[in-house]
């Protein structure tokens, strides 16, 4: 989601309404489902922040109300874990992935050099903060009130909250100002976020998929974990997905809309989707694998692996038997003479 300006006049909104009206119908809709706790928070922070965003440029109280309420939201999500961390964690996953590519033929360097030049900016930012970033909105008297109050329904009206009341009735620009203050400290992590999310959407694979009946169930490999699904229907269809499960197989369920005062229905026939699946970053170098010299297995060349070269004690012993056999040698001249070896303490001619 961006965040424009809508600041057209009447009669270029009357020229541009039918051409967006078809492009918003031909664009597909793209419904996402986290298969970790860490997407899932990176993606509702994302979600809020934009939010507070949108809402923080009306200049209407209600505006004002509605991006309090996302900011409100954004601290109870980063109260409940260390969402700083995480974010910086898979900034460092995503600079190691890039750095694979320096050395590789037919990568736009220019554009990787960019990359990686925006997330070490944004690692750097996000570390410059503190741990203790949020600390001052946590502390705020006038925010935490809000909060609590926000929990009972109605419970923000201007006879239980006059301080509230009074701020809603100051100036536009004043609460502008105000909220783009606070805004300033959550500015490192969500703009973080928003280039990690974008990030793991582009490192994404797409293929095309036929739900038969309307169900399809994924697997997903082990060795490659997935943290994010992306599921992408025409607009037109009319049709939506259910997604459950976890990071090892989901089912997908496909729903017919059928308006607001009917359930939804199960959708019949085969459904035609775009399926894309996002890898997690690598959490270190891939290493190097080598074959093993007796049984050519793959062995991953590691400090894990104790028998590297070889996969298995029982190849090391092997070959180790058949080097005492002279089975096996080094290329080379011969270190004997026509009397044997020599010895030693003898003088070399």
């Amino acid at each position: 989601m961006h965040n424009t300006k809508m600041a057209h006049d009447s009669s270029t909104a009357e020229q541009l309404a039918p051409t967006s009206a078809v492009a918003a119908a031909a664009a597909p809709l793209i419904f996402e489902q986290p298969l970790n706790e860490r997407m899932r928070t990176f993606l509702r922070l994302d979600y809020l922040y934009n939010q507070a965003l949108y809402h923080n440029e009306k200049a209407s109280q209600w505006g004002s109300r509605a991006a309090v309420g996302s900011l409100i939201d954004i601290l109870a999500i980063t109260t409940r874990s260390d969402v700083r961390s995480e974010v910086l964690k898979e900034i460092e996953r995503h600079l190691l992935q890039l750095a694979e590519f320096e050395n590789k033929s037919g990568v736009d360097g220019g554009r990787l050099r960019a990359l990686i030049n925006n997330l070490t900016r944004l690692r750097s930012a996000l570390s410059a903060a503190g741990a203790a970033y949020l600390q001052p909105l946590r502390d705020s008297e006038f925010l935490a009130a809000i909060k609590h109050r926000s929990a009972i329904p109605g419970g923000t009206c201007e006879f239980d909250l006059p301080d509230y009341f009074f701020w809603l009735n100051q100036d536009a620009a004043s609460r502008t100002q105000a909220f783009n203050e606070w805004l300033a400290l959550l500015r490192p992590l969500c703009d973080a976020v928003a280039e990690v999310l974008w990030l793991t959407r582009q490192n994404g694979r797409s293929r095309s998929e036929i739900a038969a009946g309307g169900t399809f169930t994924i697997n997903f490999e082990r060795d490659t974990p997935l943290q994010l699904l992306r599921i992408c229907l025409p607009a037109a269809a009319g049709i939506y997905p259910e997604i459950s499960g976890s990071h090892h197989r989901c089912s997908v369920r496909f729903l017919k809309w059928n308006g607001l005062a009917a359930r939804p229905s199960q959708a019949e026939g085969d459904i035609p989707f775009q399926l894309v699946t996002c890898e997690e970053a690598p959490t270190r170098m891939k290493a190097p694998r080598v074959r093993c010299p007796t049984c050519q297995r793959e062995v991953p060349f590691t400090p894990e692996s104790k028998f590297r070269p070889f996969c298995s004690e029982r190849c090391r012993m092997v070959d180790l038997g058949a080097w005492f056999a002279e089975e096996r040698s080094i290329p080379g001249e011969s270190a004997t003479g026509p009397d044997g070896p020599a010895r030693p303490d003898e003088p070399a001619e």
